[in-house]
């Protein structure tokens, strides 16, 4: 039942899945969820460089975060600086952006936005990529009633920019205004 999906189960040898949606067949989809390779020496010396705090964010494709976040300007979501999986489960760079929220509508909307967006047009190659939208966030309790955007890591967000610059005046307005257009 929809009760018991998203939810965590270990079978009797031990091993730990994650309930998905029901396959065609009516099967139970699952996800077998794995630990990160912590004792491998190369898992120790990328924790260490990318200052993770051991927080995985990701089902099947699993994001470490790092350090702390940064609270959004609306103060209902958090910002991480993230580092995606590899295929040994080790973080990789380049460093990437996880906005964390409860507020599933409203990032479930802000997803469909970018993808609005990223598929050609005028607009391709403004904005940064979004690459995942995760309705589940992840597999700890309180990441559980969570969502998840992973974004590529821009240099920063348009409020600092403009605290950093002052108001845009002349061409750079002009500009400015021509590229929210475009979108």
């Amino acid at each position: 039942d929809a009760a018991s999906r998203h939810t965590l189960v270990q079978t009797s040898s031990g091993t730990t899945y994650k309930l998905l949606e029901p396959m065609e067949d009516g099967t139970a989809a699952k996800y077998n969820v794995h630990s990160p390779v912590v004792g491998s020496a190369a898992f120790r010396e990328a924790a260490s460089k990318l200052n993770l705090n051991m927080r995985v964010v990701g089902i099947t494709q699993q994001y470490y975060l790092s350090g702390e976040p940064t609270p959004s300007t609306s103060g209902k979501s958090n910002i991480w600086e993230a580092y995606r999986a590899d295929m040994d489960g080790v973080p990789a760079e380049p460093p990437l952006c996880v906005k964390i929220s409860t507020n599933l509508e409203a990032v479930s909307r802000e997803f469909e936005n970018y993808q609005r967006l990223g598929f050609g047009g005028l607009a391709k190659d403004r904005f940064v990529k979004c690459f995942e939208y995760l309705p589940v966030a992840g597999y700890e309790e309180k990441l559980r009633e969570q969502c998840a955007l992973v974004l590529e890591m821009g240099s920063r967000d348009l409020k600092s920019f403009l605290d950093s610059r002052g108001r845009l005046q002349g061409i750079e307005l002009l500009e400015g205004c021509k590229a929210a257009a475009q979108c």
